[in-house]
């Protein structure tokens, strides 16, 4: 089939920093594989603008004039626009037009683009939505008795920004069972006369899996910890690891932290701290486990999912598995955020790894077949 794919996105694909560029890295990395035609266009290349501190003033105007909420007004460029309209133009232009034009749309940030594309190309492009979050739901989380969040709420209250991208999307992606089901009662509520399909990806990792060997006679034990602590919900799960449950350990376990902002804290006996590692396999050397005590934030932990992707068990909160596919979470084990238990399993997995089950998280191809089917 003749079609032609552009994938819009902020551009932190390619930094892997974070979770969310993991989860836009794989599907983008895994498309390019197959496809041969897909068009890539990023925010960060399409603003004249990096300061942050600019950026979200700027943010406020484009709130109060667009009416959109403010963490959609600070992904707003115009030259975005104008350079998304022109190669579709051309494309459209072109002797050999294809059947399809599919524009992927990554984060809800961006989807400010929606009704104009289809405003100018309705019948010619496929919208695909890519969720990460339930974007809503996270800024009132983190703003609700913040000033930030009544002023963007006044312009546009973000949950309808949501409900109308979800609506005028033709296919959404969402990164979480738990999202998945709320859009699909979403739609439902709403009753489109064409309701768009709803599919749960997973986080697609494309790269071979580790291979894990643990020394049968090992005394001291490494239990990983992979977050960016620049990311809210992390620095909250760091704390609990620092003030609990490190002060609890038995001296011959340490906790190793890996990811952009762990370099700012000082080792102590039971923590390291190794800020971000490009080799994502020196992550998982050694590792008897991964932890995750998350207590808030939304979507999915990609972190947890990276951890039984390469095949390291993973001991966490419910909300850290919160949105994963139960298939998927052979390997995990859920704890209440009680450092005597944690300390308990913990002493456990450096006697037997069979204290848990082996993962079987999916491989890129098995993913991948899902989004096919829209493309």
């Amino acid at each position: 089939m003749n079609n032609h794919i552009i994938f819009v996105t902020f551009g932190d694909f390619a930094n892997l920093s974070d979770g969310g560029s993991k989860f836009s890295n794989g599907i983008l990395e895994s498309l390019n594989k197959i496809y041969k035609n897909i068009t890539t266009y990023n925010f960060y290349d399409n603003t004249r603008i990096r300061n942050r501190k600019i950026r979200k003033l700027i943010a406020a105007i484009i709130c109060a004039i667009k009416k959109l909420p403010l963490p959609v007004a600070y992904f707003y460029s115009r030259a975005l626009i104008k350079n998304l309209l022109n190669h579709i133009q051309k494309v459209v232009e072109s002797t050999t037009p294809p059947e399809k034009i599919i524009v992927i749309i990554d984060h809800l940030e961006l989807c400010y683009l929606i009704p104009i594309l289809k405003s100018r190309y309705s019948s010619l492009i496929t919208i695909i939505h890519i969720s990460h979050n339930h974007e809503s739901s996270l800024f009132q989380q983190r703003f609700s008795s913040n000033l930030i969040y009544r002023f963007s709420e006044y312009f546009r209250e973000y949950s309808d920004f949501e409900r109308d991208a979800i609506m005028e999307s033709n296919v959404i992606l969402s990164i979480s069972e738990d999202e998945t089901r709320f859009y699909t009662e979403l739609l439902k509520s709403q009753k489109p006369t064409i309701p768009p399909p709803v599919i749960t990806i997973p986080p697609i990792f494309s790269y071979p899996r580790s291979i894990i060997n643990i020394d049968a006679n090992a005394i001291n034990y490494k239990v990983v910890f992979l977050a960016n602590l620049n990311w809210w919900p992390n620095i909250q799960a760091y704390n609990w690891i620092r003030d609990s449950l490190s002060k609890s350990l038995p001296k011959n376990i340490k906790i190793h932290i890996y990811g952009n902002g762990s370099l700012r804290y000082q080792d102590t006996t039971n923590i390291a701290h190794h800020g971000f590692a490009p080799d994502i396999y020196s992550i998982w050397k050694d590792a008897i486990c991964s932890i995750a005590p998350i207590i808030s934030g939304s979507g999915v932990n990609i972190k947890v999912a990276e951890s039984l992707y390469n095949n390291i068990p993973v001991i966490g909160t419910a909300l850290a598995f919160k949105g994963i596919a139960q298939k998927n979470l052979s390997g995990a084990i859920t704890a209440d955020l009680n450092s005597t238990q944690w300390v308990s399993l913990l002493i456990e997995m450096t006697k037997s790894r069979e204290v848990i089950s082996k993962p079987n998280y999916p491989d890129a191809d098995e993913i991948l077949a899902e989004i096919r089917r829209f493309i």
